[in-house]
C-alpha cells in the first residue's frame, strides 16, 4: 500500500511539472497576448516554393498576365466574346497581398499588386474560404503558380481580371471560378516577408480600370455635404452600401464611391465630416459600371482638418 502512495504521489508530482513546463512553452511562444500572424511559413510551403523558383518556372509580370486576357474595348486586340483561358504553360507571378479581411469588408478574395510601393498592376484572386487575413495578410510577399488555372473575369464585363480554378458559363456569359482550399494551399505560395505597403497616392478623377486591386489613397477628400451624420452602411441595405466621396481640385468638385459590406465591423462607425486622407483598394460595384474604393479599416481614414471650399 505505502509503494502504491508513493507510485500515486510520483506521479502526480510529474503530471503537475508537465503542467506547468506546458504553460511555460505556450508562454514563450505567445507573450503579451501577441496574436499577429507569423513571419515563418511552413517546412512543406517553403520546399514547394523553393522547388518552382529554382525549377522551369518563368516569371511573368501581373501586368503581362492580364494582357493575355484582353477584354477591354480601348484595345486594339478586343473582342466582345473574351472567354477565360486555362494557363498551360509553366509561368508564375510574384505580388504583395493589398486587401484584407480582417475587418469583413472583403469576402473570399484577395487582391495582389506588382509591388509594395508605387505600383503598376494588380489582380484579384477569388478563393472559397474566409479568415483570409490569418494566412494572406495585407503586405504579404506571395507566389503564385499559375499552371493549370483559369485567367477571367469573375463577373462578365466588369473588367475585374481575377484568377480562378475552373469556369462556369451562364446566360451572361462564362466566368472564373473559386479556388478551393487543397488549390489553394498548392498554389499560392508565401514567402516569410510581410511589407508596409506604401498607398499609391491618386486624385478621383485620375483613378482608372488600371488601379483596380491597388492600395491608393486620396488626400483632400471629404464625405458628401448632405452624409453628416450618417454611417459607413446604411441599415436598410442588405449588402452594401455605397457613400459618395469628394474632392476640390480645381474649380469643381471630383467625386468616388466608397463602398462598405454589411458584414464589415466598422459599418456603424459615423462618417467623418472633415477633410483629409482616404486610403482603399479600387474596384468595381456589382454591376461593373462604376470603380469604386473599398476599405480594409478606417485606420486608413484619416479626415480631421477643415473642408475645403471652392
Amino acid at each position: 500500500m505505502k509503494n502504491n502512495i508513493n507510485f500515486m504521489k510520483t506521479n502526480r508530482i510529474l503530471n503537475r511539472a508537465l503542467a506547468i513546463f506546458a504553460i511555460m512553452v505556450i508562454t514563450a511562444c505567445v507573450q503579451d497576448d501577441d496574436f499577429t500572424v507569423p513571419n515563418s511559413v511552413g517546412a512543406e510551403e517553403n520546399e514547394a516554393l523553393q522547388d518552382m523558383l529554382n525549377g522551369n518556372a518563368e516569371e511573368v509580370s501581373i501586368l503581362d498576365l492580364k494582357a493575355m486576357y484582353d477584354n477591354d474595348p480601348n484595345n486594339d486586340n478586343y473582342h466582345s466574346d473574351a472567354l477565360p483561358f486555362q494557363v498551360d504553360t509553366n509561368i508564375y507571378v510574384k505580388g504583395y497581398v493589398s486587401s484584407s479581411d480582417l475587418t469583413g469588408n472583403f469576402y473570399e478574395e484577395i487582391y495582389i499588386q506588382d509591388n509594395f510601393e508605387d505600383p503598376t498592376a494588380a489582380i484579384k484572386v477569388i478563393i472559397n474560404q474566409t479568415d483570409l487575413n490569418n494566412k494572406y495578410n495585407k503586405g504579404r510577399e506571395v507566389y503564385i503558380n499559375l499552371i493549370g488555372l483559369y485567367i477571367g473575369e469573375e463577373r462578365t464585363g466588369n473588367n475585374v481580371i481575377t484568377i480562378g480554378a475552373g469556369t462556369e458559363t451562364d446566360e451572361y456569359g462564362t466566368t472564373v471560378t473559386s479556388l478551393g482550399e487543397n488549390l489553394t494551399n498548392a498554389k499560392i505560395l508565401r514567402s516569410s516577408s510581410t511589407m508596409e505597403l506604401v498607398p499609391l497616392t491618386k486624385t478621383f478623377s485620375s483613378i482608372t480600370d488600371e488601379h483596380i486591386g491597388m492600395f491608393v489613397q486620396v488626400d483632400g477628400a471629404e464625405f458628401e455635404d448632405d452624409l453628416n451624420g450618417l454611417a459607413y452602411f446604411d441599415p436598410i441595405e442588405d449588402y452594401d452600401t455605397q457613400r459618395t466621396m469628394q474632392a476640390c481640385e480645381g474649380s469643381t468638385y471630383t467625386t468616388m464611391i466608397l463602398e462598405t459590406s454589411s458584414y464589415s465591423n466598422f459599418k456603424n462607425e459615423q462618417l467623418p465630416t472633415g477633410n483629409g486622407s482616404i486610403a482603399g483598394i479600387i474596384s468595381k460595384d456589382y454591376t461593373g459600371d462604376t470603380l469604386i474604393m473599398a476599405l480594409n479599416t478606417t485606420d486608413d481614414v484619416n479626415m480631421t482638418e477643415a473642408r475645403c471650399s471652392l
